[in-house]
């Protein structure tokens, strides 16, 4: 006795909605809770096994067991259209439309046209950097080359998006471009600082948001999908490091014998005034304001970069300054460790009480929050330490960055205690 046609529908959503979360961005044990409550609510007995790269669903019945199987791809955050999915599968649970209906309306979520253009996702990547080098106590002349470096990572990564086997050359791709306009600019203008210039150019390929979610499944006892996240943030953080390596090598072979690039130095302004007193401002540090603006800023990028809605903007800029306050906080009271602990916990009670008062996806705060704790530029100068040959500082560093990780996480789940966000999106 085969099921019948409209446990077939159910069955044909669940596993698109399991799809659609995974395209999406949704970690492991949020896909299975949220595949878990949907069936149960339909009235199907089912268990859910999910990995970073594929979705594996058994269904029991009466007198025989179906199974699913999908191939997943990593993907990366769009915000707005989880917003869609959770109430796409909150509508199906409710009984307000059927799995058939869930299906039509996820395959539109899936058509539909991007918010944002290109052109504009294109100047964010650059503004994103530019806000960032601030962050990390950029001067003057490192505005430029970070902005620029941001434009080469979002040219090359939209064109990912449309060319696959670009895809999983991309972080090379970009860490080699940006360790050469690093070199050069600071070739020309020895006050730049290469590594501000280069970690902040490179922001967006920075794992450090992967890293964070693969302590969270280990920590929720998601061991496979944990570790398979853990090594593939892991293997991001090589290419990138390869890409720079190699960007780095060409810059040493070619500009040492190339005398005249270092003529354009600040001190070749003399016989022009007026470019000697801009240079020298440029070369000073930025005030303690523009701290303040960087952030906002970033608040902005990553609302953008993570394709939410433009009316969950202001929440995310409340969520920035919320988070950046608490970790000054704590980083004066305690250092660092205190700060990730007090800034992971602030941005998982937050997320959670939004979710409850305006009955939305914790996401929508969460992630951009958590971009403002993660451990990845202290990964990535890890790796570079021991490279450099210093290995005893590199070895401390990344265990700071599994330290901070743990802590992190500890945040996070102590903010879900706080307040229970009655929901897993």
């Amino acid at each position: 006795m085969g099921i019948t046609q409209e446990d077939h529908n159910k069955i044909l959503f669940i596993a698109k909605l399991g799809r659609a979360l995974h395209a999406y961005g949704s970690n492991a044990h949020k896909i299975e809770s949220i595949l878990q409550i949907v069936s149960h609510n339909l009235g199907l007995e089912a268990q859910f096994f999910s990995t970073p790269t594929s979705l594996i669903g058994s269904f029991k019945f009466s007198d025989q067991e179906y199974g699913v199987l999908e191939r997943c791809a990593p993907g990366s955050v769009h915000l707005e259209r989880i917003c869609l999915i959770n109430d796409v599968a909150d509508d199906v649970a409710s009984g307000d439309i059927d799995a058939k209906e869930g299906i039509k309306r996820l395959d539109a979520i899936e058509v539909q046209v991007e918010r944002y253009s290109r052109w504009i996702m294109l100047f964010i990547f650059g503004l994103a950097s530019l806000s960032v080098s601030i962050v990390l106590g950029a001067k003057g002349f490192d505005l430029i080359p970070s902005f620029v470096i941001g434009l080469i990572v979002g040219t090359i990564t939209l064109l990912s998006d449309r060319i696959k086997k670009l895809s999983h050359l991309s972080d090379i791709i970009c860490a080699f471009f940006g360790a050469l306009i690093a070199g050069i600019s600071h070739h020309f203008f020895p006050s730049i600082s290469p590594e501000i210039v280069l970690l902040a150019g490179l922001i967006y390929l920075m794992p450090g948001l992967s890293i964070t979610v693969a302590t969270v499944e280990l920590a929720t006892q998601n061991y496979v999908a944990g570790s398979a996240r853990l090594v593939g943030a892991s293997m991001s953080l090589l290419k990138i490091f390869i890409g720079v390596i190699g960007g780095t090598g060409v810059i040493s072979f070619y500009f040492p014998g190339v005398t005249s690039l270092t003529s354009l130095s600040i001190h070749s302004f003399h016989s022009f005034p007026t470019l000697l007193k801009l240079s020298t401002a440029l070369e000073q540090s930025l005030p303690d304001w523009s701290q303040w603006v960087s952030i906002f800023l970033s608040a902005i990028c990553f609302t953008i970069l993570f394709r939410a809605h433009i009316r969950d903007m202001l929440w995310i800029i409340i969520t920035a300054f919320t988070v950046s306050i608490a970790y000054k906080i704590g980083n004066f009271y305690g250092g660092v460790q205190l700060a990730a602990f007090i800034g992971a916990l602030v941005v998982s009670s937050g997320s959670n009480l939004f979710a409850r008062i305006m009955k939305r996806p914790v996401s929508i705060i969460q992630f951009p929050g958590i971009l403002f704790l993660v451990p990845g530029l202290v990964s990535y100068r890890s790796l570079n330490l021991i490279a450099n040959k210093d290995v005893i500082t590199g070895v401390q560093g990344a265990v700071s960055v599994g330290i901070i990780a743990m802590i992190i996480v500890g945040g996070l789940l102590c903010g879900n205690i706080l307040i229970n966000p009655k929901r897993e999106l």
